[in-house]
C-alpha cells in the first residue's frame, strides 16, 4: 500500500452544485469498500474561502486503484 495525493479544481461556477453534492461525496471517500482509502482530505479555497477543489490523500496498492476510487466520486459527475 502507498500513500497518493489527488489534487482537483472545480469547474468556474460550480460553488452551488459542490455544495448540493457535498453529502454523498462525504459519504462516499469513507466508505471502506472502494479500491482506495481517503486518509485525510479537505476543500481547496478560493481567494474569497469558498470551495473550489479538493484534495484527498489515500491509501492504495496502485495508480489504477486510485483512478477508480476518484471516478467513482460524486464530485467527478457534477
Amino acid at each position: 500500500m502507498h500513500l497518493w495525493l489527488f489534487t482537483a479544481r472545480d469547474k468556474p461556477g460550480r460553488l452551488e452544485t459542490r455544495k448540493a453534492t457535498r453529502p454523498t461525496h462525504r459519504d462516499y471517500i469513507t466508505r471502506k469498500d472502494l479500491p482506495a482509502e481517503m486518509v485525510f482530505g479537505s476543500p481547496l479555497l478560493d481567494e474569497n474561502g469558498d470551495m473550489n477543489g479538493t484534495w484527498l490523500v489515500l491509501l492504495a496498492d496502485s495508480k489504477a486503484d486510485v483512478e477508480a476510487f476518484c471516478a467513482g466520486d460524486p464530485y467527478s459527475a457534477a
